[in-house]
């Protein structure tokens, strides 16, 4: 199963979605100093994640306040913005709530409407396929 890869068009960051099975799949931020991996339980919130991108593409040339997706557990949030003139500002966070190990790191991901499209069906593929 391919990993969606999801490339800032600002600052050297990526967002990366693999090793998906079953419910669980690993989420990566990493770039400009910034270095984060987490396994999360998707449970059955991954369809929701699929709608957060699907709307995205839906509505490419911007839309008002926040459209938001956290996993179950809290470990991964994700909340996009746009400023109607197609830059889209999709701020991660990837949290480990662990008692003997508690950490969070936040960087925004920034897209470019002409790619989201793409980057929906990538996603969607991502977390329907099942492993061959």
């Amino acid at each position: 199963m391919e990993p969606v890869i999801i490339k800032s068009t600002r600052g050297g960051r990526t967002l990366t979605f693999s090793n998906r099975n079953g419910d669980y799949f690993d989420v990566e931020l990493a770039g400009d100093s910034i270095s984060a991996k987490k396994g999360i339980w998707g449970y059955t919130d991954t369809a929701f994640l699929i709608d957060l991108f699907d709307s995205l593409a839906r509505d490419w040339k911007g839309w008002e306040g926040e459209r938001h997706w956290a996993a179950i557990e809290g470990d991964l949030d994700l909340a996009a913005t746009s400023d109607r003139l197609g830059h889209i500002r999709l701020d991660v966070v990837i949290l480990n709530n662990n008692l003997e190990d508690d950490w969070n790191v936040y960087a925004p991901v920034y897209l470019d409407a002409g790619s989201l499209d793409t980057l929906a069906s990538k996603v969607r593929t991502f977390f329907t396929q099942t492993k061959q």
